[in-house]
């Protein structure tokens, strides 16, 4: 899955499962430099997380 997939998802359910950070975390680390689209993707995920857009779920 992407990114920009899993930000979709964020953003209709409102909330970022654990298991939802652990794929961000894989794709980050298995990749020597994302793309546009993911780096926007993953930046509109950290702005929804901060203004409370949405939430982690434990």
């Amino acid at each position: 899955m992407s990114i920009k997939k899993i930000l979709e998802q964020v953003l209709q359910d409102a909330y970022l499962t654990p298991a939802m950070e652990v794929e961000i975390g894989r794709i980050c680390d298995n990749v020597s430099e994302l793309s546009i689209e993911e780096l926007m993707a993953l930046d509109r995920l950290m702005g929804a997380l901060l203004t409370g857009e949405v939430v982690t779920n434990p």
